[in-house]
This record gives structure tokens, C-alpha cells and sequence, in this order.
């Protein structure tokens, strides 16, 4: 019995058709609402439902490139402490994730790719937005007088 899935399943992923015997579908599938059977109105659902998902896909690769051309436009500016040496402190993930939201950008912390960076002058961050796309980002850092 050939049936189309809903959600993931050992079986396979939502939105796929799979091959299954009629008492697996019946008894486990349909009775917890991971499967429906295949006839022409579910599979012209699962075109639309997969036509949808393109399109939603595309939105977000959309979005991503945008906020990945603002990113890297920007340029953060940090003061520290200390001598022409040594810096006293360091520029961090969470300092640069609330400078970014000071500046209207939103990023997850996790994305922002750095161990901290403790040198005076210019520096690139990698942030990433996207399994595919790294932004990155300028920092100048300054001493504080």
C-alpha cells in the first residue's frame, strides 16, 4: 500500500511517498496520524505541500542574503583597555551579538564564530546565518583612553 508521510518517520521523511504494508499503515501510520494513503487528492495535496516548501525555501535563502549584505556593510567599534602590548579583556560573542542588536540585527550567539578576539586594530568575525552562508563581519577595536 503505497501511502504519503506527514512527519519523519524511521520509515522515511514527511511529505515522501513510501511503500508499506496495509496493516503497518492502518494499525500505526493512519491511527497516528504520520501517514496519509495515496489517491489523486492527497497527491495533488503533496505537490502543493512540496511546491509550498520551494517557495518558503527560496523566502528564507531570500532573507538570508540580504541580512548577509548588511552584515558584512556594517563595522563594529570596540574600546578596550590596556598598553600598546598587551589588551586587557577581550571582544566576545555575546559583546558582539548585543552590538548587533543595538544596531537593529539579530543573530543567534552559537552563529557568531569567534573565541574572542584581544588585539587592538581590525578584525574579521564569521558569523554564520546558514548551513551554505558565512557573513562576514569588520571590528575595529580601539584603546580606551
Amino acid at each position: 500500500m503505497k501511502v504519503i508521510l506527514i512527519k519523519d518517520t524511521k520509515d522515511g521523511k514527511a511529505n515522501t511517498i513510501i511503500d508499506v504494508s496495509p496493516g503497518y499503515a492502518t494499525n500505526f501510520l493512519f491511527k497516528n496520524k504520520l501517514a496519509e494513503p495515496l489517491n489523486s487528492r492527497t497527491e495533488k495535496l503533496l505537490v502543493k505541500r512540496k511546491q509550498q516548501i520551494e517557495i518558503e525555501k527560496q523566502e528564507k535563502q531570500e532573507q538570508i542574503a540580504k541580512l548577509k549584505i548588511e552584515i558584512e556593510k556594517l563595522v563594529l567599534w570596540f574600546k578596550l583597555k590596556g598598553n600598546k602590548e598587551s589588551v586587557h579583556g577581550a571582544i566576545t560573542a555575546k559583546k558582539i551579538k548585543k552590538e548587533l542588536e543595538i544596531k537593529g540585527i539579530f543573530v543567534d550567539k552559537q552563529a557568531i564564530q569567534t573565541s574572542g578576539i584581544s588585539t587592538f586594530g581590525t578584525s574579521f568575525v564569521d558569523i554564520k546565518l546558514s548551513s551554505q552562508t558565512i557573513a562576514k563581519l569588520k571590528i575595529n577595536i580601539t584603546k580606551d583612553e
